[in-house]
Parts: structure tokens; C-alpha cells; sequence
């Protein structure tokens, strides 16, 4: 066998075992999900059968792995995807791994964030410092456009205020919290006609 079509097996192997030890659902529902691995060297295939359960199990892996990644950059904060940083296993780890970390976004900060791109803000984000990180808006039209920043919580994600410049810094508005955020982003997108 050589060494990639070794890997290949095992790695299925491995996959058929811990899955077949470790049922997720219900015993009827075994073989509710079929994952094939082919060998690209020898276009061998492993037939694989899992439980909904299990999938939920793979992705909750890649995702902390890829987590752990993330968080291995200096601007991060260096915790393991896996089990954020407790070094334990536990019931609780699939939790802690899905919770936001540093520099997430919420969905709905996210919308913002596209909402203010829609109105010609061009959002650029910046680095965590001190427990959060901003949004920068330009619209780039001038000295009397719009421009500010959206400050976000590194840790949940969440919009935490707002300060928005009109007309080159004659008007400096404050806004707190994510809908007033999104209140002031849409009156500006309506009052250029986006």
C-alpha cells in the first residue's frame, strides 16, 4: 500500500470506529448519512455511515480546528478551538468551541456592516485592542461626505457604539448599540438614494 492510500484507509477506519463506539442518535437511524473518501491515487473509495448526529460531531471538529488556527495569530489570543484553552474535555466543549471569539461578528453586525458597504461607506476593519474592534466608514466623496466608526465587543461580537462625522465635522453624532447603529445607517443609505 503506499503511503497516501495508507493514510486514506486509516483515516476511514478511524472514521467507521469512532462512529460505530460512539452512536449519536437513535440505533434506526444509523447510516442516515453516507461520507465516501476516495483515494485520488488509486480512486479507491471508503463508504463510511454515520449518524446526523455525527456530522454535527465533524463539523463542531472543523470548526474548532479551524478556530484554534485563527486564534494562533499574534493578534489573537492563543486558546485552543477545541476546548478554549481549559485543556479539559467535556460535555461543555462543542459549547465553548462555538462560542464567538475575539474579532467575531454577529449576523446582525454583520448585516450592518453590509448595510453601511451598501451605502457607499466602504467598512474597513481594524485590529482587537482593548477588548474590541472598529469598523472605519468613508464614503470617499469629499470633505463634507460621511465617515466614522462602528465599535465592536472582540468577545461577543456585538455592535457597541457608533460615532459618525457629517459635513467635514460639523455634525459628530453618537449612536449606542446596534439598533440605533442600524437606524442611522439606513436614514443616511435613503437620504443619498441607495
Amino acid at each position: 500500500m503506499n503511503t497516501t492510500t495508507e493514510r486514506v484507509f486509516r483515516a476511514a477506519n478511524a472514521l467507521r470506529e469512532l462512529f460505530q463506539d460512539y452512536p449519536s442518535d437513535p440505533e434506526d437511524t444509523t447510516g442516515a448519512v453516507v461520507l465516501t473518501i476516495t483515494d485520488a491515487a488509486s480512486g479507491q473509495q471508503h463508504r463510511v455511515e454515520l449518524q446526523p448526529g455525527h456530522a454535527d460531531w465533524l463539523r463542531q471538529l472543523a470548526e474548532a480546528e479551524a478556530s484554534t488556527y485563527r486564534r494562533a495569530h499574534l493578534d489573537q489570543d492563543g486558546r485552543c478551538g477545541h476546548c478554549n484553552g481549559t485543556g479539559r474535555a467535556s460535555s461543555n466543549t462543542a459549547r465553548q468551541s462555538s462560542a464567538p471569539e475575539p474579532g467575531h461578528a454577529t449576523r446582525v453586525t454583520q448585516q450592518v456592516i453590509a448595510l453601511a458597504a451598501q451605502a457607499g461607506l466602504h467598512p474597513t476593519r481594524s485590529k482587537r485592542y482593548r477588548g474590541t474592534w472598529r469598523v472605519y466608514l468613508d464614503a470617499k466623496a469629499g470633505t463634507q461626505s460621511l465617515c466614522g466608526t462602528i465599535t465592536v465587543g472582540a468577545r461577543s461580537g456585538r455592535i457597541l457604539r457608533a460615532q459618525l462625522v457629517h459635513d467635514g465635522g460639523a455634525k459628530v453624532a453618537d449612536y449606542t448599540g446596534t439598533a440605533a447603529v442600524r437606524r442611522a445607517l439606513a436614514v443616511y443609505a435613503n437620504s443619498i438614494g441607495r
